[in-house]
Formats: C-alpha cells, structure tokens, sequence
C-alpha cells in the first residue's frame, strides 16, 4: 500500500492529501496552544477587503481559506487516486494531474458556494472588521511592541471568538501575553490599540491615529 501511494503515478496526489492532514494536525496544535490558525490566516489575507471576482468565484472572502484549502487539495487528491487506480497507474501524472484540478476547482467552487450559504445564514451575527473597533482584546501571542505587530483575541457582542493582528499605536508602548487592550483603529488585516484604561483611552489624539505618522516613525 505505501509503496503504491509513494509510486511516482499516485505520488502528486499522495502529497496533496498528506497536506491535507498536515494542516488538520496543525490547526487542532494551534486550537490546543489557544488560537485558532484559521482565524489568523484569514485576518493576514484582509477577506474582508475588496476581492478580484475570480478570488470570489471560489468563495474566499465567504468561506475560510483554511476550510477553501483543504477542500481543494482534498478534491484534487481524491480525484487523482480515483484516476490512477481505474487506469492502473498507466497514466503519467502529469495527464492524470488535468482533470484532477478541474475536479478540485469544480469542488472547490461549489462545495465553498454551499458553505458560504451557510456561513452567510444568519445575518444578525455577521460582525464586519470596523465593528471590532472598540472592544477590548486580550494578547495571546506573546508581545507586541510599535512596529511588531502580535495577536490577540476578543469577543464580539454575538459571542463569537475572533483572533486579529495588534499593534501599539504609540511608538512607546508594549503589551505582554495576557495584557488586556482596546482596539482603537484598523489598517488593513491590522489593529492598532492602546492599553485596556480609561486614561489611555482620554489620551488619545489625532497624532496616535494618523497612518502617515505611524509610518513615518517605523521608518525613522
């Protein structure tokens, strides 16, 4: 058996299933550590900004990449396995590799189309990136300091956990794991906050939540 998924006819979609479990195996670690990887992925790729309509044809920006990625590396293996043994392992991987991406794309495609009905369901919970501004957030992968973004996690007024990218918004500032911080502004996947107390919160002024100051400073 191993030596037949490793043969060169079935190894392309031996690789692409034993990801498949690579990744499953990586976000059940992370679950455990904490956080969830497939929330941190989705923050780092901004799904809530504008996305190219063949990007959304597959239901990214609807469904989790980490969910979208499995499925299509899952589709393209299963198909290829199913390919390779009616032919008995004739075909060259490379030809056999055709119409298992077209299966993995048509899978894809209509598998995260009926996910995102699902995901989209319930309108009354959907809570968009702006709307997490204002809400206290706790560090959970170690520190963050200015210009060393880390992350952390809250929860939205509906109950649902979120882990987002923080950053201080003042060039002094850190915050160590397990600090409690206010999300005071949003740049792209990016939050930036200030510490979880009414006198951080008074203090704030224009300068602290100017971007082209920000970047400046980083770049001093």
């Amino acid at each position: 058996m191993v030596r037949t998924l490793l043969s060169d006819s079935m190894l392309p979609f031996t690789i692409a299933l034993a990801i498949v479990v690579g990744l499953l195996i990586v976000e059940v670690v992370s679950l455990l550590l904490g956080f969830a990887l497939s929330d941190v992925v989705d923050v780092a790729l901004d799904t809530d900004a504008d996305l190219p309509d063949a990007v959304e044809w597959f239901g990214i920006g609807h469904v989790p990449v980490m969910i979208l990625l499995p499925m299509f590396l899952g589709g393209f293996g299963f198909t290829g396995f199913v390919i390779q043994s009616a032919t008995g392992g004739t075909l060259s991987p490379w030809i056999a590799a055709i119409p298992a991406l077209i299966g993995a794309l048509a899978l894809t495609r209509f598998g995260g189309r009926a996910l995102g009905n699902f995901f989209t369901r319930d309108e009354t919970t959907a809570v968009t990136a702006e709307s997490l501004i204002g809400h206290t957030a706790v560090i959970t992968l170690g520190a963050t300091r200015f210009g060393e973004p880390s992350q952390a996690k809250l929860r939205d007024p509906h109950g649902q956990m979120h882990y987002v990218l923080v950053e201080p918004v003042r060039e002094g500032d850190s915050f160590d794991n397990g600090e409690r911080v206010i999300l005071v502004r949003r740049d792209g996947p990016k939050y930036y906050v200030v510490a979880d107390d009414p006198e951080a919160i008074l203090s704030l002024d224009a300068h602290d939540l100017a971007a082209d100051v920000r970047q400046g400073a980083k770049h001093k």
